[in-house]
């Protein structure tokens, strides 16, 4: 429904993005250096997709009685479709068999995953929610085994979000790395500073080990959980070469208190740390004024210690893209007016608030 509707109206328009004027809506209204990247506030970026989603867990014993291991979820290909318009991105995917064959000697996984990231003109937003039940581990991880290790009863949830400010976003645009509804038009970096916060929990019904020869010297381990929170900073660069090629890298390390809880046959231990973790987003692709074609990868690394274990909770998301950008004809964009009223009036109220904050330049 969304692919038709770009066609239908990328048909009405019958011109070029480049050839109008930026069609400047209040996400816009910051001003920002043209020469870097170009902005399509007003346009309607329509996508194609395929998009693989994952929520893998490594577990290690600190003694180092057993190598570590890492219980990975079935989690299939999806091909959808999507949009983006001014601040708002929605993407549908589908996981079709022939997309993903092969897959029934990993056993069956249940999820739920909820993976938004909301660029914003100068900071950047992840939020996620994850949930998942049933994994299996790679026969390579384990030694004497031969087809993976299906582990049912193991589920694990995620919740987290992060936030990060661009202190150069004048000259730097994360939306035409990941999203593609911009288009960086010379290489610019910028230093990254912000706050992150994460929740992990893990149980099964009998214990979260292998239940193979050699894991039964470990102690029990039925639950685990952790919160983390602690500020964030980091650089990224979008490399623009041969005019339309561009490469985007952004790492960010966390430096996070740590509360972490494991429950054993034995009882219940509780442990506070302080460490760090990372978080990495990368794209590249080919751009042009009216569509573009990306790799877009996003992950957390999460970690934490208990007494007895070490984590890893990785979480992300994995995306290849086809965009096309094109200004909506009239019947869309009565329907996309409640969207920049929404933003208007939010606009509206920040003005007013940062009136009283003075001094004036937060607007800058």
């Amino acid at each position: 429904m969304v692919l038709g509707l770009c066609v239908a109206t990328a048909l009405q328009a019958q011109v070029s993005a480049d050839s109008l004027p930026e069609r400047r809506g209040p996400v816009d209204s910051f001003p920002h250096d043209p020469k870097y990247y170009r902005t399509y506030s007003g346009f309607l970026a329509g996508r194609v997709f395929l998009s693989r989603r994952y929520n893998n867990l490594r577990m290690s014993d600190n003694d180092n009685q057993q190598p570590s291991f890492r219980y990975t979820p079935n989690s299939p290909i999806n091909l959808g479709i999507g949009a983006t318009y001014n601040w708002l991105t929605i993407n549908l995917g589908f996981a079709f068999k022939f997309l993903n064959p092969g897959r029934e000697d990993q056993g069956e996984t249940k999820s739920i995953d909820f993976q938004s990231f909301i660029y914003g003109r100068r900071a950047i937003l992840d939020l996620f929610a994850q949930f998942y039940k049933g994994f299996y581990i790679d026969p390579s991880q384990l030694q004497g085994a031969t087809s993976p290790y299906i582990k049912a009863d193991l589920r694990t949830g995620q919740l987290g979000f992060g936030y990060l400010y661009m202190t150069n976003w004048k000259r730097f645009s994360a939306r035409a790395a990941m999203l593609q509804s911009e288009r960086q038009l010379k290489s610019a970096g910028t230093w990254l500073i912000g706050l992150n916060s994460t929740y992990v929990a893990a149980k099964s019904d009998s214990t979260m080990l292998p239940e193979m020869p050699g894991f039964e010297k470990l102690p029990s381990l039925r639950r685990v959980k952790s919160f983390e929170i602690g500020p964030s900073f980091g650089y990224a660069y979008n490399y623009v070469f041969l005019k339309r090629f561009f490469a985007m890298g952004m790492l960010t390390g966390h430096l996070n208190l740590n509360y972490a809880k494991e429950y054993t046959n034995e009882g219940q231990n509780t442990r506070w740390t302080l460490g760090p973790n990372l978080s990495y987003k990368f794209a590249m692709g080919y751009s042009k004024p009216n569509w573009s074609a990306a790799i877009t990868w996003t992950e957390y690394w999460p970690n934490f210690r208990t007494n007895n274990y070490s984590f890893l909770a990785r979480n992300g998301i994995f995306r290849v893209s086809w965009v096309y950008r094109f200004v909506p004809g009239p019947k869309i964009q009565r329907a996309f007016k409640p969207i920049d009223d929404i933003y208007q009036k939010s606009y509206e109220r920040y003005k007013r608030l940062a009136a009283k904050l003075k001094p004036s330049s937060i607007l800058k």
